[in-house]
């Protein structure tokens, strides 16, 4: 099976200006419907909101891709078009691969040695403790890790959803149970 590498850039960057011209689209919702929430979580390539969103909706998740239609298109043009890593919510949202299918797809490799990137791949470990440790040794506390490490230029709560095999455990943990009430309260409306 074909392993896609993918590199884990980490750090303190510089934020680079871009015309407004190349500035990407930002979609508004124009209603709270299920329907809307399921298609904005989509574009928003967060697989746990997703998954939340339809389970609010009442859809059966393998039916998502044939039935939804986002602003007149189907679920997964809508994703190619306005979603982050549209390949890989798409293939979450075709049901085309599960999670243990998808660990065998890739793997994450350093692009460096720095404590972010070290945070960030411990962060797609299976354990908490290996995470803890990446960010204790980075002399961070995990709030501090939440606010500030971007892997990939995804924050660090985004990238867990992305690439870990238990993202709700992984992301109650580092974020101190705060992901799960977010998930509730977005069910919710």
């Amino acid at each position: 099976m074909k392993k896609l590498v993918i590199s884990i850039f980490a750090g303190s960057m510089a934020l680079l200006s871009v015309p407004s011209s190349f500035a990407a689209q930002e979609l508004v919702a124009s209603n709270n419907s299920a329907l809307t929430n399921i298609c904005m979580s989509a574009i928003s390539n967060n697989k746990a909101s997703f998954n939340a969103a339809v389970k609010s909706a009442k859809i059966n998740k393998h039916e998502v891709a044939d039935t939804v239609l986002c602003n007149g298109r189907p679920i997964t043009q809508f994703v190619k078009r306005y979603g982050k890593n549209a390949t890989v919510m798409n293939q979450h949202i075709s049901g085309s691969s599960n999670s243990h299918e998808q660990e065998s797809e890739f793997e994450l490799v350093a692009s460096n040695n720095s404590s972010t990137t070290k945070i960030c791949i411990a962060a797609t470990q299976a354990r908490p403790v290996g995470l803890m440790r990446a960010i204790r040794n980075a002399n961070l506390r995990k709030q501090q890790a939440v606010e500030m490490v971007k892997c990939n230029g995804e924050d660090l709560v985004n990238f867990i959803a992305q690439y870990h095999s238990d993202p709700i455990v992984m992301n109650d943990f580092i974020t101190n149970g705060k992901y799960s009430l977010h998930l509730s309260e977005q069910a919710r409306n």
